[in-house]
């Protein structure tokens, strides 16, 4: 037993810490389990000051104790909700680490959960059910904290019902997004004569609402509306699908920036 008059508490002035979001452990580690957890904060205590690293898999799989697969599998996780981004430098080169700012790391939804469990191979009913739990605490714990006093029975039954409502308003967020991914992938159909699968691909369909939260709806419409000319132009970067559009939305606007300049009638 440690003897009190000579135990010292940690100093966080000290530089052999590292520092991790409260987002991500009370949030986030949630959905991506243990492996994943251990994997960001070996990043993390590797990250230089620009926040890059460059461990390689084995050191991770030495530092944290675990299998090779499993580090790759959790930092296939960390990438997906875009909490590290991870490049290839070289042959040779260990892979470089990019630990983005929280405010880049996807929002937790239905939607992004049910890409999540087939991109990883995950149990959806689980995750949603962990959602679900989430969202109850989350409100239970802003209850209590807002009234500084212990729930007793009357006010368990309000912060139930608030809770209810919160869900309720998740739920009704979702089908406004989804009237919103309707439209917008009814304007594939000059694009592909194939989108009508697009309305029950969930992989298609998360391209597309994370494209709308970046950058509003009014905008993708205007990306949509100009593929099925830019996709005929030379030098152009073809864009058939939703999760397409996302990944060479760079590629397209550099295009349309240099056709505006060369007097083209491509107007965003």
């Amino acid at each position: 037993m440690i003897d009190k008059e000579q135990f010292d508490v940690r100093d966080l002035r000290q530089k052999e810490q590292y520092i991790t979001d409260d987002l991500f452990l009370n949030g986030y580690a949630r959905f991506l389990e243990i492996y994943a957890v251990g994997v960001y904060g070996s990043l993390c205590r590797h990250a230089n000051k620009e926040q890059k690293c460059w461990p390689s898999i084995q050191k991770i799989a030495e530092e944290l104790g675990c299998g090779k697969n499993s580090i790759i599998n959790a930092i296939k996780r960390l990438e997906f909700w875009n909490i590290v981004g991870k490049q290839r430098v070289g042959k040779k080169v260990n892979n470089r680490y990019l630990l983005y700012h929280k405010k880049h790391w996807k929002k937790m939804s239905e939607v992004c959960l049910k890409e999540y469990s087939e991109v990883c191979d995950i149990n959806f009913t689980s995750l949603s059910d962990k959602l679900h739990k989430f969202i109850t605490q989350t409100s239970l714990v802003y209850h209590t904290n807002f009234h500084s006093k212990e729930l007793n029975s009357k006010e368990l039954n309000i912060k139930e019902t608030h809770s209810k409502e919160i869900t309720k308003h998740l739920t009704e967020k979702e089908l406004f997004f989804k009237r919103k991914i309707d439209s917008l992938i009814d304007l594939f159909k000059e694009i592909n004569p194939s989108y009508k699968k697009f309305f029950s691909n969930t992989t298609q369909r998360g391209a597309l609402q994370r494209l709308v939260e970046q950058h509003g709806s009014e905008k993708v419409t205007q990306f949509l509306e100009v593929l099925p000319t830019t996709n005929g132009m030379q030098y152009a970067p073809v864009i058939t699908t939703p999760l397409a559009l996302e990944n060479k939305l760079g590629d397209l606007m550099v295009f349309i920036q240099k056709e505006k300049l060369n007097n083209r009638l491509i107007k965003l």
